[in-house]
């Protein structure tokens, strides 16, 4: 029942579409509803004219992967420039495909808010990381427009003071 809710499998994906459903199910039922169990219920079998092991299944595997996230970043309205960095420097990915699915979000489980605060905190980590500072602080600006105060909010600002004594 929870399959079809979530609209089943989507046939524009080849590659990962097993992925996107990981991805609504936890959404819409969060971990608690998953248990880790020991058997083996499936095996993977390889052949050379099965896709996965085809030339093209890292490039395919990654750009249809990078697609779901990035539909995911703009149905919970992160900033366009965050989303762009995301396409140009984390994916480095040529071509994005427009998903645009109806994300269905259980929001008692997560909202699509702290999705979007999620992805912002990514990004300036990444940003701090590559000793961006600027970008960190736009990032984090756009934390206080969301109102996001809390403990991640408050390293980041402690980051950025000790790195601007440093250079004083």
């Amino acid at each position: 029942n929870v399959i079809k809710e979530i609209g089943g499998v989507s046939e524009d994906l080849h590659y990962i579409m097993d992925g996107e459903i990981w991805v609504k199910l936890l959404l819409l039922c969060g971990q608690d509803k998953f248990k880790k169990i020991q058997q083996v219920l499936v095996n993977f079998r390889l052949h050379e004219k099965s896709k996965t092991t085809s030339n093209t299944i890292v490039n395919n595997f990654l750009f249809e992967r990078s697609s779901i996230i990035i539909d995911l970043q703009r149905f919970t309205g992160v900033p366009e420039n965050i989303i762009k960095y995301y396409i140009e420097e984390v994916y480095k990915s040529p071509k994005i495909y427009p998903l645009n699915r109806a994300w269905k979000i259980n929001e008692c489980i997560i909202s699509k808010r702290k999705l979007r605060i999620y992805f912002i905190q990514k990004f300036v980590l990444k940003q701090f990381i590559e000793k961006k500072t600027g970008q960190a602080y736009g990032g984090m600006k756009k934390l206080i427009k969301e109102r996001a105060f809390d403990l991640f909010l408050l390293k980041s600002f402690a980051k950025l003071m000790i790195i601007s004594l440093r250079y004083e």
